[in-house]
């Protein structure tokens, strides 16, 4: 559910409660969106994800329904939406609960809204829901050592963020992965 705030002033430490509470400024306007909840695919969502890939070069699925969906159930898989000034669903971030940790799997928003960096913010709700949630570790996915689409997922902090190396089987810290051959 989508609150939203219009007709009070931000100053003193109302900005900062509403901050610490997940709330996110748009225009003259401060709503939260940090709606964790586990996974229920809807018509809206899959309308979404239609929008999003339309919009992108590649997208590996045909619709949520064929990349979450198999029969089975087997992993906890939640989601973090984003809705508008007017309730209208614009991100959607999936990830994976497990018992010390998340695994982000896909983030897909409205295109009218790319430049407002919603790819980021949902990474973001994700961190904050480790945190809540005292879960230990947040694996965001693929990365590349050249630029790409994905080096979005170091923006929160590149020092503390660790790649693994697949042969001997580490960790190591992404700027000595980067350099590294």
């Amino acid at each position: 559910m989508l609150k939203e705030i219009t007709s009070e002033r931000f100053k003193n430490g109302v900005l900062d409660g509403l901050l610490e509470k997940g709330w996110f400024r748009m225009y003259d306007t401060m709503f939260t969106t940090l709606r964790h909840q586990p996974l229920i695919l809807t018509e809206e969502m899959e309308q979404l994800f239609a929008l999003y890939k339309d919009s992108k070069p590649f997208v590996g699925y045909h619709s949520l329904v064929s990349a979450f969906i198999s029969g089975i159930g087997v992993f906890d898989t939640w989601v973090v939406t984003v809705r508008d000034e007017h309730k209208r669903l614009i991100a959607i971030g999936f990830f994976d609960k497990g018992s010390e940790s998340i695994a982000g799997i896909m983030n897909v928003y409205h295109p009218e809204y790319e430049k407002y960096s919603l790819g980021k913010f949902l990474l973001l709700a994700k961190i904050y829901f480790c945190r809540k949630n005292n879960l230990q570790w947040y694996y965001p996915g693929y990365i590349m050592r050249e630029p790409s689409k994905f080096d979005y997922k170091l923006f929160p902090d590149k020092a503390a963020s660790e790649v693994f190396v697949a042969g001997p089987g580490i960790w190591v810290p992404y700027d000595e992965w980067k350099v590294g051959n």
